[in-house]
């Protein structure tokens, strides 16, 4: 009878450190997402910053061509 109770407690145990897991993993991939969408961003602004130098004429102050 311990036997079971104790089989019982470790599965429960195994279920809770799965859940434990894929929360820990959802986060990292939300993280990711993140630290993605920030670099595509600040590479977007960087594009848009070159951009305006070419569709101006004139160079932008600090920016040699």
């Amino acid at each position: 009878m311990a036997q079971k109770k104790d089989i019982k407690r470790q599965k429960e145990r195994l279920e809770s450190l799965k859940k434990e897991a894929e929360q820990e993993k959802a986060k990292a991939k939300e993280a990711a997402r993140e630290r993605v969408l920030a670099e595509f961003e600040k590479g977007q602004l960087g594009l848009a910053a070159v951009a305006s130098v070419t569709t101006s004429g004139t160079n932008a102050p600090g920016i040699e061509v």
